[in-house]
């Protein structure tokens, strides 16, 4: 075997950790690129045009749906539990 400074347990662990990996990248490549994963159900398609949709919808100003919540919270008797002055600033820490 000549003079190898490693173990020879080392060298199978090191073997079979790399076996393992070139396994799942083989069976990752088959799912993700083979031919018949090409082909979706209905339902797979509706549910990628719905994310599609999703993705592209505009989001929501937080500025006015902290007015929007100020505004609603106004006249209720509780309004100094929500912890914003009428500028909107936090009066208290979220902490206590």
């Amino acid at each position: 075997m000549g003079s190898c400074a490693g173990e020879e347990f080392a060298a199978i662990a090191g073997i079979s950790i790399l076996s393992s990996y070139l396994f799942l990248f083989i069976s990752f490549y088959l799912a993700t690129y083979s031919a018949k994963s090409k082909k979706h159900s209905k339902k797979e398609d509706h549910v990628r045009k719905g994310l599609r949709r999703m993705s592209q919808a505009p989001l929501p100003d937080p500025t006015d749906l902290l007015h929007k919540a100020i505004q609603s919270n106004a006249g209720s008797p509780d309004a100094k539990s929500t912890g914003y002055n009428s500028l909107g600033r936090a009066t208290k820490s979220r902490k206590v």
